[in-house]
């Protein structure tokens, strides 16, 4: 078979470009530092980056409702500590108060520090984290813990003489975070789990203990009352610790997740920067080599003469 000037050019130019798609393609992932820049670079690598960005997007969302049911554990723990630290303080009093030697005008004194623990012990229970109120169940957005007339109320409802029923369904209410695939925790304190309602309820008490204290009333039985409560704020400290303590684990074992993602994503997408470097040299050094080989390899034709 005869060999033309023609066929010559044109498998030279079929080959230069070839060259050139291998090229472009190193020049394309140095610019990207990904190895595949289209699917049918690597299907299978495809699948597996697409399956490590999604584990990536859920763990990081996972993680970030960890953070913040963790910042709001943080607040409610502050919140019952100060609580219990008031009621440690109104106990201390009632003991002092309940001394023969204590004058009316004395008790009084003792009374009105009472009613303002009482007021910082309603003020602790409105207390926000990221203008969310941590005591108010359900109610996030609205002051939970209220005073009309004298009287308290929790989202409106009496504490002390409002309906069972409701204020049973108000306990039971509480915020839930999911924390991870079949991983839901309550992260809200409510405020009647806290405080109680009925005639028992904490506020309650510190109420009749001033009163009482006012008229020069013993008080001696509201030794056992505020103890109680105090264990009881202990009881929800260590609660929320323990819950504390699952988040912090759970935080800790998602930062790893990621790192281990991520390691498989840059297995999957990520160049090797030494060797494209390498293979786009040398590609280039073949196209140079092409160049200069065509140019002598295609001889002038008689045409070229004639002109």
């Amino acid at each position: 078979m005869r060999i033309t000037n023609s066929m010559m050019s044109q498998n030279m130019l079929k080959n230069l470009n070839q060259n050139m798609i291998k090229m472009n393609k190193y020049q394309i992932q140095m610019a990207t530092n990904s190895r595949i820049t289209k699917l049918s670079d690597d299907p299978v690598g495809v699948t597996q980056s697409l399956q490590a960005r999604n584990s990536l997007e859920r763990i990081s969302q996972y993680k970030k409702n960890a953070l913040d049911a963790n910042s709001m554990m943080t607040f409610t723990e502050t919140a019952l500590m100060d609580l219990g630290n008031y009621i440690t303080r109104a106990y201390e009093l009632v003991i002092d108060s309940s001394n023969a030697t204590k004058s009316p005008s004395e008790r009084q004194a003792i009374a009105v520090e009472i009613e303002q623990i009482k007021e910082q012990c309603i003020q602790t229970l409105n207390t926000t984290c990221s203008n969310k109120y941590i005591f108010g169940g359900n109610n996030t957005a609205n002051t939970p813990f209220t005073q009309a007339d004298g009287e308290i109320l929790y989202n409106g409802e009496n504490i002390l003489l409002g309906d069972t029923g409701i204020l049973s369904g108000l306990k039971d209410q509480g915020v839930s975070y999911k924390l991870g695939k079949g991983i839901e925790m309550e992260i809200s304190m409510n405020g009647l789990e806290v405080v109680g309602f009925g005639a028992d309820n904490i506020l309650n008490q510190l109420d009749e203990l001033k009163k009482r204290l006012d008229n020069d009333l013993p008080v001696t039985d509201y030794i056992t009352k505020l103890n109680d409560a105090k264990e009881h704020i202990l009881s929800l400290v260590s609660e929320i610790g323990g819950k504390s303590n699952r988040l912090d684990h759970l935080i800790a074992r998602y930062e790893n997740d990621l790192i281990n993602y991520k390691g498989i994503q840059s297995r999957v997408e990520d160049i090797d920067q030494a060797e494209v470097i390498t293979q786009f040299k040398m590609q280039e050094a073949v196209y140079r080599t092409a160049l200069s080989v065509g140019a002598r390899v295609i001889q002038p034709s008689l045409m070229d003469f004639l002109r």
